[in-house]
């Protein structure tokens, strides 16, 4: 359990903290002008939205880690 939860709560900073980013990222990159206000305007919407989707989707993403390692390590070899 506690191994888990060093492998989960991990991913669940790191999806606050890059979520906001690669969704701010994601939206000024998608207008023509990446230097206009609109895509400014665009970019902090897509940070507002990175900022609700990042931590759930890092966490999920941490659990089905944990699940793969705890697999691993409770295979023995024969």
């Amino acid at each position: 359990m506690r191994r888990f939860l060093l492998i989960v709560l991990p991913m669940g900073l790191v999806g606050l903290v890059a979520g906001p980013v690669i969704g701010m990222l994601i939206v000024e990159y998608s207008y023509d002008d990446p230097n206009s206000f609109g895509a400014a305007e665009g970019g902090f919407v897509g940070f507002l939205y990175g900022l609700y989707i990042g931590p759930p989707v890092g966490l999920v993403l941490g659990v089905l880690l944990a699940l793969v390692v705890s697999k691993k390590s409770t295979k023995h070899p024969e």
